[in-house]
Protein backbone atom coordinates (compact mmCIF):
# COMPACT_ATOMS: atom_id res chain seq x y z
CA UNK A 1 0.00 0.00 0.00
CA UNK A 2 1.15 3.28 -0.69
CA UNK A 3 -0.26 6.63 -0.17
CA UNK A 4 0.57 9.88 -1.33
CA UNK A 5 1.26 13.01 0.72
CA UNK A 6 1.69 16.61 -0.12
CA UNK A 7 4.58 17.54 1.23
CA UNK A 8 4.87 21.83 -0.20
CA UNK A 9 3.25 24.25 -2.41
CA UNK A 10 4.75 21.41 -5.35
CA UNK A 11 5.41 18.26 -4.36
CA UNK A 12 4.65 15.42 -2.53
CA UNK A 13 5.82 12.19 -0.85
CA UNK A 14 5.30 8.69 -1.21
CA UNK A 15 4.90 6.59 2.25
CA UNK A 16 3.92 3.47 2.95
CA UNK A 17 2.68 1.65 6.57
CA UNK A 18 6.17 0.58 7.69
CA UNK A 19 6.82 3.80 8.07
CA UNK A 20 4.08 4.36 11.27
CA UNK A 21 4.95 5.22 14.36
CA UNK A 22 5.56 2.14 16.76
CA UNK A 23 4.40 -0.63 14.85
CA UNK A 24 0.79 0.33 14.83
CA UNK A 25 0.22 0.99 10.85
CA UNK A 26 -3.81 1.60 11.61
CA UNK A 27 -4.82 3.82 8.72
CA UNK A 28 -6.28 6.48 11.29
CA UNK A 29 -2.92 6.65 12.77
CA UNK A 30 -0.81 6.48 9.95
CA UNK A 31 -3.08 9.37 8.62
CA UNK A 32 -2.01 11.35 12.12
CA UNK A 33 1.61 10.77 11.61
CA UNK A 34 1.70 11.97 8.24
CA UNK A 35 0.13 14.74 8.49
CA UNK A 36 2.24 15.99 11.78
CA UNK A 37 5.21 15.38 9.58
CA UNK A 38 4.53 16.38 6.35
CA UNK A 39 5.71 19.91 5.68
CA UNK A 40 3.46 22.10 3.97
CA UNK A 41 3.82 25.95 2.50
CA UNK A 42 1.28 28.21 1.25
CA UNK A 43 1.67 30.46 -1.37
CA UNK A 44 1.86 33.67 -1.07
CA UNK A 45 -1.32 35.58 -1.74
CA UNK A 46 -1.10 37.77 -4.67
CA UNK A 47 -2.74 41.33 -3.50
CA UNK A 48 -2.01 43.01 -6.92
CA UNK A 49 -0.48 46.05 -5.06
CA UNK A 50 2.78 46.45 -7.52
CA UNK A 51 4.73 45.06 -4.70
CA UNK A 52 5.01 41.41 -4.10
CA UNK A 53 4.09 39.43 -1.08
CA UNK A 54 3.13 43.15 0.42
CA UNK A 55 3.45 42.84 4.47
CA UNK A 56 1.18 46.17 4.81
CA UNK A 57 -2.13 44.53 3.17
CA UNK A 58 -1.83 41.22 5.27
CA UNK A 59 -2.78 40.76 8.64
CA UNK A 60 0.54 40.07 10.40
CA UNK A 61 1.33 37.28 12.92
CA UNK A 62 2.79 38.55 16.27
CA UNK A 63 4.02 37.14 19.80
CA UNK A 64 4.39 38.81 22.55
CA UNK A 65 8.25 39.47 22.41
CA UNK A 66 6.68 41.46 19.10
CA UNK A 67 3.99 43.29 20.56
CA UNK A 68 6.06 46.57 21.81
CA UNK A 69 7.15 47.39 18.34
CA UNK A 70 4.48 46.22 16.17
CA UNK A 71 1.64 48.00 18.48
CA UNK A 72 2.65 50.28 21.01
CA UNK A 73 5.16 51.48 19.08
CA UNK A 74 3.55 51.58 15.38
CA UNK A 75 2.85 55.03 13.54
CA UNK A 76 -0.53 54.37 12.16
CA UNK A 77 -3.23 52.87 13.71
CA UNK A 78 -3.38 49.10 14.68
CA UNK A 79 -6.50 46.60 15.39
CA UNK A 80 -5.26 43.26 17.20
CA UNK A 81 -7.03 40.58 17.08
CA UNK A 82 -6.67 37.92 19.59
CA UNK A 83 -7.98 33.90 19.31
CA UNK A 84 -7.64 30.66 19.66
CA UNK A 85 -7.78 27.46 17.76
CA UNK A 86 -10.17 25.60 19.65
CA UNK A 87 -12.49 28.89 19.25
CA UNK A 88 -15.34 28.26 17.25
CA UNK A 89 -16.75 32.14 16.85
CA UNK A 90 -12.94 33.09 15.95
CA UNK A 91 -12.76 30.41 13.11
CA UNK A 92 -16.54 32.96 11.73
CA UNK A 93 -14.29 35.93 12.28
CA UNK A 94 -10.90 35.66 10.64
CA UNK A 95 -12.26 35.76 7.18
CA UNK A 96 -13.32 39.27 7.95
CA UNK A 97 -10.45 40.40 10.05
CA UNK A 98 -8.40 39.49 6.62
CA UNK A 99 -10.96 41.80 4.55
CA UNK A 100 -10.62 44.37 7.07
CA UNK A 101 -6.45 43.95 6.21
CA UNK A 102 -6.93 44.68 2.52
CA UNK A 103 -9.69 46.85 3.20
CA UNK A 104 -7.67 49.34 5.02
CA UNK A 105 -4.44 47.81 4.78
CA UNK A 106 -2.80 51.64 3.77
CA UNK A 107 -4.15 53.54 7.08
CA UNK A 108 -4.08 50.44 9.15
CA UNK A 109 -2.08 47.66 10.45
CA UNK A 110 -3.66 44.66 11.70
CA UNK A 111 -1.85 42.27 14.10
CA UNK A 112 -2.96 38.21 15.07
CA UNK A 113 -2.57 37.18 18.38
CA UNK A 114 -3.03 33.30 19.28
CA UNK A 115 -4.13 34.23 23.21
CA UNK A 116 -2.51 30.76 24.88
CA UNK A 117 0.88 31.42 24.02
CA UNK A 118 0.75 35.34 24.24
CA UNK A 119 0.05 35.65 27.79
CA UNK A 120 1.21 39.10 28.08
CA UNK A 121 -0.43 40.58 25.47
CA UNK A 122 -3.52 39.37 26.91
CA UNK A 123 -2.96 40.58 30.27
CA UNK A 124 -1.93 43.72 29.05
CA UNK A 125 -4.93 44.62 26.74
CA UNK A 126 -7.20 42.69 29.56
CA UNK A 127 -8.50 39.97 27.09
CA UNK A 128 -11.33 38.06 28.78
CA UNK A 129 -13.25 36.67 25.54
CA UNK A 130 -12.86 35.48 22.57
CA UNK A 131 -12.63 36.93 19.81
CA UNK A 132 -10.76 39.88 21.08
CA UNK A 133 -10.56 42.88 19.00
CA UNK A 134 -8.34 45.66 20.69
CA UNK A 135 -8.00 49.42 18.75
CA UNK A 136 -4.79 51.40 19.44
CA UNK A 137 -3.42 54.73 17.82
CA UNK A 138 -0.48 57.02 19.65
CA UNK A 139 0.39 53.59 21.84
CA UNK A 140 -2.92 53.84 23.32
CA UNK A 141 -5.90 51.46 23.27
CA UNK A 142 -8.79 53.56 22.18
CA UNK A 143 -11.55 50.68 21.45
CA UNK A 144 -12.02 47.28 22.41
CA UNK A 145 -14.74 44.45 21.14
CA UNK A 146 -15.16 40.71 22.53
CA UNK A 147 -17.48 38.55 20.93
CA UNK A 148 -18.41 37.28 17.82
CA UNK A 149 -19.08 40.17 15.09
CA UNK A 150 -20.42 40.33 11.47
CA UNK A 151 -18.40 41.78 8.77
CA UNK A 152 -20.52 44.61 8.43
CA UNK A 153 -20.35 45.83 12.15
CA UNK A 154 -16.68 44.96 12.12
CA UNK A 155 -16.46 47.17 9.24
CA UNK A 156 -18.66 49.98 10.55
CA UNK A 157 -16.69 49.52 13.74
CA UNK A 158 -13.19 49.42 12.09
CA UNK A 159 -14.30 52.93 9.88
CA UNK A 160 -15.97 54.33 13.26
CA UNK A 161 -12.54 54.12 15.19
CA UNK A 162 -10.87 55.61 12.22
CA UNK A 163 -12.30 58.89 11.38
CA UNK A 164 -12.42 59.37 15.24
CA UNK A 165 -8.25 58.18 15.48
CA UNK A 166 -8.29 61.08 12.87
CA UNK A 167 -10.00 63.42 14.39
CA UNK A 168 -8.39 63.52 17.85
Amino acid sequence: MLWKVPTDNIGSANITPEMGVGGNHTPINFFIQAVLTARVVFPPRSLDTGLPNSRRFLVIVIQDSDFETEVLSAEQPVLAYFWATWCGPCRLVSPSIEAIAQTYGDRLKVVKLEVEVNPNAVKTCKVEGLPALRFFKDQQMIASHEGAITKENLLKWVEQELEDSKNS
